[in-house]
Formats: structure tokens, C-alpha cells, sequence
């Protein structure tokens, strides 16, 4: 809860042998019971690129106000990939 509103947050740390995570994003899946997927949001974390150099940030961080999900919502799951 943030301030009376719930919040799905978390950080990322680039993949080991990974060379950059300047293009790439999270996708946070709004799954039903059966797994299906009821709907899809995507967002990028704070800073873009990490862990490029030893002086740069070695985590990105991300939120997502909670609101409102998709009825039927019983599993939100959070990928992150390169690319659009």
C-alpha cells in the first residue's frame, strides 16, 4: 500500500553476460484463475540502462498503481524483455 492505494513495485538488475538493458521493458500480466491473460501493461524502470559501467546504478526500480484491475484479476506476473 501507498498511501492508501495499492501498489505493485520492485527492482531489476541486468542479466549477467547481458550488454545492455537500454531497450528493454517490463510487461505486467493481469491473469486470471486459469492463467489466462486478461490484460497486458507495459512500462520501462527508472533508470533505463543499467549496470553499463561500475559508476552507473546497478538496479532499476518500477511502481504501477493498482487502481483498478481487471475483473477476474488473480495473478499479476511481471516480465521483462528487449525490445518494442
Amino acid at each position: 500500500m501507498n498511501h492508501g492505494i495499492l501498489e505493485l513495485a520492485g527492482a531489476i538488475s541486468k542479466k549477467s553476460g547481458a550488454s545492455t538493458t537500454a531497450f528493454s521493458h517490463l510487461d505486467i500480466l493481469f491473469c486470471d484463475n486459469s492463467g489466462k491473460i486478461l490484460q497486458v501493461k507495459s512500462m520501462h524502470f527508472i533508470p533505463w540502462s543499467v549496470g553499463h559501467s561500475r559508476f552507473s546504478s546497478q538496479m532499476g526500480y518500477y511502481s504501477l498503481k493498482l487502481e483498478i484491475a481487471p475483473e477476474g484479476t488473480a495473478r499479476i506476473e511481471v516480465r521483462a524483455h528487449d525490445g518494442e
